[in-house]
Protein backbone atom coordinates (compact mmCIF):
# COMPACT_ATOMS: atom_id res chain seq x y z
CA UNK A 1 0.00 0.00 0.00
CA UNK A 2 2.78 2.39 1.00
CA UNK A 3 4.64 1.84 -2.15
CA UNK A 4 1.42 2.51 -4.62
CA UNK A 5 1.31 5.71 -2.05
CA UNK A 6 4.47 7.11 -2.87
CA UNK A 7 3.86 6.79 -6.87
CA UNK A 8 0.78 9.20 -7.03
CA UNK A 9 3.04 11.60 -4.38
CA UNK A 10 5.54 11.34 -7.20
CA UNK A 11 2.89 11.84 -9.91
CA UNK A 12 1.84 15.11 -7.92
CA UNK A 13 -1.31 13.63 -6.54
CA UNK A 14 -0.82 12.15 -3.18
CA UNK A 15 -1.74 12.76 0.20
CA UNK A 16 -5.16 14.29 -1.22
CA UNK A 17 -3.71 17.05 -2.46
CA UNK A 18 -6.57 18.26 -4.81
CA UNK A 19 -9.38 17.91 -2.37
CA UNK A 20 -7.22 19.39 0.37
CA UNK A 21 -6.51 21.83 -1.58
CA UNK A 22 -9.73 22.73 -2.80
CA UNK A 23 -11.17 22.65 0.88
CA UNK A 24 -8.49 24.99 2.18
CA UNK A 25 -9.56 27.59 -0.26
CA UNK A 26 -13.12 27.42 0.58
CA UNK A 27 -12.46 27.74 4.23
CA UNK A 28 -9.42 30.06 4.80
CA UNK A 29 -8.34 31.88 1.68
CA UNK A 30 -9.52 35.17 0.14
CA UNK A 31 -10.73 35.46 -3.28
CA UNK A 32 -7.50 36.05 -5.66
CA UNK A 33 -4.82 34.64 -2.44
CA UNK A 34 -2.12 32.98 -4.18
CA UNK A 35 -1.71 29.07 -3.88
CA UNK A 36 1.36 27.19 -4.21
CA UNK A 37 1.51 25.21 -6.37
CA UNK A 38 -0.61 26.88 -9.03
CA UNK A 39 -1.06 23.94 -11.17
CA UNK A 40 -0.25 20.34 -11.44
CA UNK A 41 0.91 17.92 -14.34
CA UNK A 42 0.89 14.08 -15.10
CA UNK A 43 3.26 13.42 -17.52
CA UNK A 44 4.33 10.00 -19.24
CA UNK A 45 6.21 7.88 -21.72
CA UNK A 46 7.10 5.00 -22.23
CA UNK A 47 10.17 3.19 -20.82
CA UNK A 48 12.13 0.47 -21.15
CA UNK A 49 13.79 -0.35 -17.47
CA UNK A 50 16.34 -2.49 -17.39
CA UNK A 51 16.10 -5.45 -14.17
CA UNK A 52 12.83 -4.26 -13.83
CA UNK A 53 11.41 -7.77 -14.44
CA UNK A 54 13.55 -9.15 -11.57
CA UNK A 55 12.86 -6.03 -9.44
CA UNK A 56 9.18 -6.68 -9.68
CA UNK A 57 9.59 -11.21 -9.11
CA UNK A 58 8.53 -12.11 -5.83
CA UNK A 59 10.83 -15.99 -6.88
CA UNK A 60 13.56 -14.52 -4.33
CA UNK A 61 11.04 -14.06 -1.21
CA UNK A 62 12.13 -16.93 1.23
CA UNK A 63 9.78 -16.56 4.85
CA UNK A 64 8.52 -20.27 4.33
CA UNK A 65 5.46 -19.01 2.53
CA UNK A 66 4.70 -19.68 -1.06
CA UNK A 67 4.17 -16.47 -3.03
CA UNK A 68 4.66 -17.88 -6.66
CA UNK A 69 0.48 -16.91 -6.84
CA UNK A 70 1.71 -12.91 -6.71
CA UNK A 71 3.47 -13.07 -9.29
CA UNK A 72 1.26 -11.71 -12.12
CA UNK A 73 -0.10 -9.73 -9.09
CA UNK A 74 3.09 -8.06 -8.88
CA UNK A 75 2.79 -6.60 -12.30
CA UNK A 76 -0.65 -4.73 -11.21
CA UNK A 77 1.23 -2.57 -8.98
CA UNK A 78 2.97 1.17 -9.66
CA UNK A 79 6.49 1.45 -8.05
CA UNK A 80 8.35 4.23 -7.44
CA UNK A 81 12.00 3.63 -9.33
CA UNK A 82 14.37 6.06 -10.44
CA UNK A 83 14.28 6.38 -14.74
CA UNK A 84 17.18 7.15 -16.22
CA UNK A 85 16.90 9.43 -19.46
CA UNK A 86 18.30 6.69 -21.93
CA UNK A 87 15.17 4.10 -20.45
CA UNK A 88 12.95 6.74 -22.14
CA UNK A 89 11.83 5.42 -25.57
CA UNK A 90 9.37 8.26 -26.51
CA UNK A 91 9.15 12.15 -25.88
CA UNK A 92 7.06 12.22 -22.61
CA UNK A 93 3.26 13.31 -22.72
CA UNK A 94 1.29 15.34 -20.68
CA UNK A 95 -1.99 13.49 -20.34
CA UNK A 96 -3.52 15.83 -17.32
CA UNK A 97 -3.30 19.26 -16.01
CA UNK A 98 -4.84 21.21 -13.27
CA UNK A 99 -5.00 24.93 -11.71
CA UNK A 100 -5.64 24.75 -8.06
CA UNK A 101 -8.18 24.96 -6.64
CA UNK A 102 -9.67 21.21 -8.57
CA UNK A 103 -13.01 21.52 -9.27
CA UNK A 104 -13.52 18.65 -11.53
CA UNK A 105 -14.90 15.03 -11.38
CA UNK A 106 -13.70 12.88 -9.00
CA UNK A 107 -12.24 10.15 -11.71
CA UNK A 108 -9.79 11.85 -13.38
CA UNK A 109 -8.85 9.96 -16.69
CA UNK A 110 -5.85 10.40 -19.20
CA UNK A 111 -4.56 9.59 -22.79
CA UNK A 112 -2.04 9.06 -25.23
CA UNK A 113 -0.38 7.73 -27.76
CA UNK A 114 3.04 7.58 -28.75
CA UNK A 115 4.77 7.04 -31.94
CA UNK A 116 8.08 5.19 -31.45
CA UNK A 117 11.13 6.40 -33.15
CA UNK A 118 13.80 3.87 -32.93
CA UNK A 119 13.54 0.51 -31.99
CA UNK A 120 13.54 -1.03 -28.51
CA UNK A 121 11.83 -2.79 -25.75
CA UNK A 122 9.15 -1.00 -23.92
CA UNK A 123 8.05 -2.57 -20.79
CA UNK A 124 6.21 0.01 -18.26
CA UNK A 125 5.46 3.63 -18.44
CA UNK A 126 7.38 6.20 -16.63
CA UNK A 127 5.52 9.23 -14.77
CA UNK A 128 6.41 12.12 -12.88
CA UNK A 129 4.87 15.95 -12.41
CA UNK A 130 5.50 19.41 -13.22
CA UNK A 131 4.20 22.01 -11.08
CA UNK A 132 4.21 25.74 -11.29
CA UNK A 133 5.01 27.45 -8.06
CA UNK A 134 4.75 30.54 -8.95
CA UNK A 135 7.14 33.70 -10.54
CA UNK A 136 8.55 31.38 -13.15
CA UNK A 137 9.07 28.82 -10.46
CA UNK A 138 8.52 24.83 -11.86
CA UNK A 139 8.93 21.93 -9.76
CA UNK A 140 9.29 18.28 -10.97
CA UNK A 141 10.55 15.31 -10.86
CA UNK A 142 11.37 14.46 -14.58
CA UNK A 143 14.44 12.42 -15.00
CA UNK A 144 17.11 12.29 -14.74
CA UNK A 145 15.97 13.49 -10.72
CA UNK A 146 18.30 11.21 -8.17
CA UNK A 147 17.75 13.62 -5.08
CA UNK A 148 16.28 10.87 -2.27
CA UNK A 149 12.48 10.97 -2.14
CA UNK A 150 12.28 12.29 -5.50
CA UNK A 151 12.17 9.05 -7.51
CA UNK A 152 9.94 8.63 -10.87
CA UNK A 153 6.54 6.43 -10.85
CA UNK A 154 6.55 3.33 -12.54
CA UNK A 155 3.43 1.62 -14.44
CA UNK A 156 4.82 -1.93 -15.48
CA UNK A 157 3.73 -3.89 -18.50
CA UNK A 158 2.20 -7.16 -18.16
CA UNK A 159 5.39 -8.15 -20.06
CA UNK A 160 8.19 -6.39 -22.57
CA UNK A 161 7.11 -5.58 -25.89
CA UNK A 162 9.50 -5.24 -28.84
CA UNK A 163 8.71 -2.26 -31.08
CA UNK A 164 10.08 -1.02 -34.22
CA UNK A 165 9.83 2.71 -35.78
CA UNK A 166 6.80 3.77 -36.72
CA UNK A 167 4.93 1.79 -33.73
CA UNK A 168 2.29 3.11 -31.42
CA UNK A 169 1.46 2.62 -27.55
CA UNK A 170 -1.16 3.73 -26.64
CA UNK A 171 -2.54 4.26 -22.80
CA UNK A 172 -5.11 4.92 -21.19
CA UNK A 173 -4.64 5.83 -17.60
CA UNK A 174 -7.27 6.17 -15.09
CA UNK A 175 -7.34 7.09 -11.01
CA UNK A 176 -9.58 8.59 -8.33
CA UNK A 177 -9.32 12.41 -6.70
CA UNK A 178 -10.70 10.46 -3.38
CA UNK A 179 -8.29 7.18 -3.46
CA UNK A 180 -4.90 7.17 -3.61
CA UNK A 181 -3.96 3.77 -4.21
CA UNK A 182 -6.30 3.23 -6.74
CA UNK A 183 -5.07 2.94 -10.61
CA UNK A 184 -6.26 1.49 -13.90
CA UNK A 185 -4.01 1.80 -17.16
CA UNK A 186 -4.78 -0.27 -20.51
CA UNK A 187 -1.67 -0.66 -22.85
CA UNK A 188 -2.46 -0.85 -26.69
CA UNK A 189 1.06 -1.57 -29.03
CA UNK A 190 0.18 -1.21 -32.96
CA UNK A 191 2.09 -2.06 -35.99
CA UNK A 192 0.15 -0.28 -38.30
CA UNK A 193 -3.30 -2.12 -38.07
CA UNK A 194 -1.63 -5.09 -36.31
CA UNK A 195 -2.18 -5.17 -32.59
CA UNK A 196 1.14 -6.78 -31.27
CA UNK A 197 -0.05 -6.64 -27.48
CA UNK A 198 -2.38 -5.32 -25.35
CA UNK A 199 -2.91 -5.40 -21.62
CA UNK A 200 -5.33 -4.20 -18.95
CA UNK A 201 -4.30 -3.58 -15.66
CA UNK A 202 -5.48 -2.45 -12.24
CA UNK A 203 -4.79 -1.88 -8.71
CA UNK A 204 -8.37 -2.47 -7.70
CA UNK A 205 -8.12 -6.41 -8.46
CA UNK A 206 -5.12 -7.89 -8.19
CA UNK A 207 -5.88 -10.99 -10.64
CA UNK A 208 -4.68 -10.23 -14.18
CA UNK A 209 -7.75 -8.55 -16.37
CA UNK A 210 -6.43 -9.22 -19.87
CA UNK A 211 -3.45 -10.24 -21.71
CA UNK A 212 -2.86 -11.18 -25.34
Amino acid sequence: MAAITAVVELLGLGEGLLSTVSDAVRRWLRPGAAIIPGTVEVRLAPIGLRGLRERLSVADLDYGVDFSHLEAASRNVPRSMYIWPDAVLCPAQTLWRTDLPYGGPETISMRAEFAVEAAGTVNAFGGWFRSDLGGGVVLSNAPPSAAPSWEQAVFPLVHAVEVAPGDRIRVDLETDTTADTTWTWATQVLRGEVELAAFQQSTRDVRLLKSI
